[in-house]
């Protein structure tokens, strides 16, 4: 009798470490489950002025007048003019275009930026930019939101009495239900979209079009742009039209871009 209970133990503990290997099996799986799940809603998130998102989420602009939406992970804004917003600037320098620009911190607050447009000197310089000091306490991606919603609504009439024109126009549908523009950002890089058609401005008193007056025209939007958004942390910008082509990549700019 003793004989045949031993033989039995062999069995039982093999039962039993059977079952054991069955629910660990189950428990890793529910955990990669749990885990996937949680990237795949990380992913559709946005985050605007320290806020967490829903993908499809309304969400009020940070400069009192736009409106923003969150689609799936990206922050797209509405193009408004935000008058009221706008200070008085305090120095307008003309600057040429430097490899080095000068850099504002992201991360500090009231320490305002720089925006620029356009101040050439003759029918033909499409390369002198100035740059408009504009005094601002927002930070991180308000900042980056709130750079862009005043590039495209271009300069004031006393920044313009100084000379400063516009370099860019947008016009027709959107191509992101409505909003001008949409970003993102990711480490070193900002991927900023215009959603509606992109359209040059040329300087004033020419008297036509000329070899290469287009591309130098849209490599300034991208080099003002480009200049704007000089802030600590970010040293590139990829730069996409309406259809999702890169803008301007035939001017020899928006190098970091790939269709």
């Amino acid at each position: 009798m003793y004989a045949d209970a031993t033989s039995r133990e062999p069995s039982v503990y093999k039962v039993l470490s059977i079952i054991f290997a069955i629910i660990l099996i189950i428990a890793i799986g529910i955990i990669i489950f749990l885990v996937l799940t949680k990237q795949e809603i990380s992913k559709q998130q946005c985050i605007y002025n320290g806020v967490t998102y829903e993908s499809g989420s309304s969400i009020a602009a940070t400069d009192g007048c736009n409106s923003c939406s969150c689609e799936d992970g990206e922050v797209a804004c509405t193009e408004m003019a935000c008058v009221s917003l706008t200070p008085s600037p305090t120095v307008i320098e003309k600057q040429t275009l430097t490899p080095t620009p000068t850099i504002t911190t992201i991360e500090e607050a009231g320490l305002g930026t720089k925006i620029y447009f356009a101040k050439p000197s003759a029918e033909n310089d499409y390369d002198t930019l100035i740059s408009v000091s504009r005094d601002t306490d927002k930070t991180g991606a308000d900042l980056i939101s709130y750079i862009i919603s005043q590039f495209i609504a271009g300069p004031t009439a006393t920044e313009k009495s100084a000379g400063a024109t516009s370099v860019i126009n947008l016009s027709g549908d959107s191509s992101c239900g409505g909003s001008a523009y949409k970003f993102s950002w990711d480490g070193d890089t900002i991927n900023v979209k215009f959603c509606k058609t992109i359209n040059f401005i040329t300087n004033a008193g020419s008297g036509g079009s000329y070899s290469g007056m287009s591309l130098a025209a849209n490599a300034r939007i991208y080099k003002a742009l480009n200049q704007s958004l000089t802030i600590e942390g970010i040293s590139k910008l990829v730069l996409r039209q309406a259809d999702d082509s890169c803008f301007a990549k035939d001017a020899g700019v928006n190098i970091n871009c790939t269709d």
